[in-house]
């Protein structure tokens, strides 16, 4: 869908897009809009008019006086924050339909913030959401400009806003960073676990708050460090991480943390000191690459520290497209020891791995080679 350029800011707070739309308003300082509605109008537009607006002007005859407060001098409209409903255009109504926990604020600056409102389950600190989310804003180019954090007796609720670069980005672009952020806050209370939210928490300081965590298909820990000496070790770190290629969400291996088995599960006990240094990702990457086939697209592999000043190794692997799978492994582990000649090809499933059985191969490779006749006969 092509962007969709607003042209005008009425005196109303409605927004006339180049396409001939008009998004009406409710007055006041907010503008609430459905995302459908809104998702492809472009941000650069937006912040130009807004900044156009809300030059001081005086009443028509007179002149602006910089020293009097807006009494004097009035704005052309009050607007200060863009609200965002994922309520249905046919069913939105913009006095009743809810907004969403992500918004588009104005600075003062004339630049826009993306704002969230997530909720922490249990207390924390403005100074450790602010650590938290500060990789997530560098991602972008932008920066941290306020967290507010209230913490009652059960959760904490907390308001924060991330200057965020609208050049070439969409309302689209915007709400779906405000909404990784809110999901990455709510994940400090151990809620909306994922691999991208648990590697949030190892970016932001923060890979503790994995403790009490289950081992899971996504999620794979390891006590001690892989011995780079030993070819079986080599094999067994190409296997664990192409076990998560295999999988369909992709996964999040972690190094220097224990578990101990509760009621069936394999539970995150607590961190570990190992033998890991600033060169060690990078000797793991090695190997992945060499071991590995196909590559894996966006792996991560780095190493983190923890408020405990224990560090961490974390391997990120994203879901992989359908038709670079299987990955294979260059060697094998068979009966405890390496067996260099052999392919092997594992795969995630919950808590434990298993290998893809010979009939699945089979067929894999069957429906390779019918689709290349194909292409051959056309």
């Amino acid at each position: 869908m092509m962007m969709d350029r607003p042209v005008k800011l009425t005196e109303y707070n409605e927004v006339v897009l180049e396409s001939g739309r008009i998004i009406r308003g409710n007055g006041g300082e907010e503008l609430i809009v459905t995302l459908e509605d809104f998702a492809e109008v472009g941000l650069s537009a937006l912040a130009r008019l807004w900044s156009r607006s809300h030059e001081v002007r005086a009443p028509k005859g007179e002149t602006v006086h910089p020293e009097l407060d807006d009494v004097t001098n009035m704005r052309y409209n009050d607007l200060e924050e863009l609200l965002i409903s994922l309520v249905s255009p046919d069913e939105f109504d913009r006095k009743w339909s809810p907004a969403s926990h992500v918004s588009i604020v104005f600075t003062p600056a004339g630049r826009l913030a993306v704002r969230t409102l997530s909720t922490v389950s249990g207390p924390t600190s403005p100074a450790d959401v602010a650590r938290l989310i500060q990789p997530q804003a560098a991602l972008i180019g932008g920066q941290v400009l306020r967290v507010e954090v209230i913490s009652g007796s059960r959760d904490s609720s907390c308001d924060i806003r991330i200057e965020f670069p609208a050049r070439g980005k969409v309302v689209r672009d915007a709400f779906n960073f405000g909404n990784r952020v809110s999901g990455l806050i709510s994940a400090l209370g151990g809620a909306n676990l994922s691999p991208f939210t648990a590697w949030g928490l190892l970016q932001g300081g923060h890979g503790d708050a994995l403790v009490g965590q289950m081992e899971s298909s996504w999620l794979d820990v390891k006590s001690a460090a892989y011995n780079l000496d030993s070819l079986s070790d080599k094999v067994e770190l190409a296997q664990d991480v192409a076990r998560f290629a295999n999988a369909e969400q992709g996964g999040l291996l972690i190094i220097g943390m224990r578990t101990k088995r509760v009621s069936r599960e394999e539970i995150i006990s607590g961190l570990t000191r190992t033998t890991i240094d600033t060169r060690t990702p990078r000797r793991y990457r090695d190997i992945i690459d060499k071991r590995v086939f196909p590559p894996i697209d966006d792996l991560r592999v780095e190493l983190f520290t923890t408020g405990s000043d224990i560090k961490l190794i974390g391997m990120y692997v994203p879901p992989q497209q359908e038709e670079n799978k299987p990955f294979l492994v260059h060697g094998a582990i068979v009966n405890g020891r390496y067996e260099g000649g052999f392919i092997s090809i594992v795969r995630r499933r919950g808590e434990d791995s298993i290998p893809i059985s010979g009939p699945a191969i089979h067929s894999t490779l069957a429906a390779g080679r019918a689709l290349l006749r194909g292409r051959s006969e056309m």
